[in-house]
């Protein structure tokens, strides 16, 4: 009898630290769910990555006021995409003697402090094109494509600096909006508003 008794019993653990185990398992950490566009910001802006903001697909900034690991500041570019998770959090008093200027800057005000738990660099895109700056002659920033055809891109959401001769990869959308150069008065129009953007190092591609 103490044979079958004991039989059970250890079958009744076993399910038990399996049942943990299963339990334990369905706690999955934080994914990098949310894809987003890395902007340079104002002088205004402060934080765990700089002057270094996210954009959302809502048009929402989210400012990282803490990472939940380490990271070089550095390593994150303007106009790259990402993919993220993070929290919501409330501003405290970690960035209080950090210098920068006193622009009042309406998109850094009305940013979201987030905490980031997961990042990753994602693919913008794979259409190329080669940088024509005439903004000191008639306002205009073109991007020449490989067939030839040219594109008047929105970019000052990035806060990118570019300059002739620079070969960019990106992604973009056509919308409603004002015409970026070329005009004395503002006229409204559909937009080629760039979704993201990365240099193409030169040294690569000869």
């Amino acid at each position: 009898m103490q044979i079958f008794m004991i039989k059970p019993l250890k079958v009744g653990l076993l399910a038990i630290v399996l049942l943990a185990s299963c339990k334990k398992a369905s706690i999955q950490p934080d994914t990098c769910t949310q894809e987003v566009t890395a902007v340079a910001m104002s002088c205004a802006a402060y934080g765990a990555l700089n002057n270094i903001y996210f954009l959302t697909e809502e048009d929402k900034h989210l400012q990282p006021w803490e990472i939940a690991f380490p990271i070089n500041a550095n390593q994150i570019k303007a106009g790259k995409r990402y993919a993220i998770a993070y929290q919501a959090v409330k501003r405290d008093q970690r960035y209080q003697d950090l210098m920068r200027c006193m622009l009042y800057d309406e998109k850094v005000e009305n940013a979201i402090p987030v905490k980031i738990t997961c990042l990753k660099e994602v693919e913008c895109g794979h259409l190329e094109a080669t940088v024509n700056d005439m903004r000191p002659v008639d306002g205009c920033l073109e991007f020449i494509l490989a067939n030839g055809e040219s594109l008047l891109p929105e970019v000052s959401h990035l806060g990118v600096v570019l300059e002739s001769g620079d070969k960019v990869k990106f992604s973009y959308v056509i919308q409603e909006g004002i015409i970026p150069c070329g005009t004395r008065r503002p006229v409204h129009g559909r937009v080629a508003k760039v979704i993201c953007l990365e240099k193409i190092d030169k040294t690569k591609t000869n």
